[in-house]
């Protein structure tokens, strides 16, 4: 099933068949592509780092997650559903959070995902690649525009 998106002015972590995609798109853009496997594993890789960052402040049910970062980001990033919890299954795998059954705000049984020492490790781990990878794209995105003005 292909998912096809109108985003406006924000990052979309969607469901597309087996594959996520994951981007920045313009105004209006429809996003309709299948990311390659190379592509993906960077993406996951931002999405853990997203999902691990959050649950720092504490254990959170996965619509919490969901909207924790989509408000930490001003409604510029969207996590869907589709990409969360497969994200979620596989850091819980991974040792990397573990999960109880608990009772939400609102009375519902829900699955509390909590951080590991393992998940805070691998957290300060992709913290420092991510931070080396802004600094970089940064320094090509600053030359190429001192170059054209």
């Amino acid at each position: 099933m292909l998912w096809t998106a109108l985003v406006l002015h924000n990052l979309v972590i969607t469901p597309l068949g087996r594959n996520v995609v994951a981007g920045f798109v313009p105004d209006g853009e429809r996003v309709n592509r299948v990311v390659r496997k190379e592509k993906l594993e960077l993406l996951q890789g931002t999405l853990d780092m997203l999902i691990l960052k959050t649950l720092t402040g504490g254990p959170l049910h996965g619509y919490n997650v969901v909207d924790r970062i989509q408000q930490s980001s001003s409604d510029v990033i969207k996590v869907e559903e589709g990409s969360l919890y497969p994200a979620l299954h596989r850091m819980e795998r991974r040792g990397w959070i573990v999960s109880d059954w608990g009772y939400s705000e609102n009375n519902r049984r829900a699955k509390f995902y909590r951080l590991t020492r393992a998940g805070r490790k691998q957290l300060e781990s992709e913290l420092w690649t991510w931070s080396r990878i802004s600094r970089a794209i940064s320094s090509v995105v600053n030359e190429s525009s001192a170059i054209t003005a």
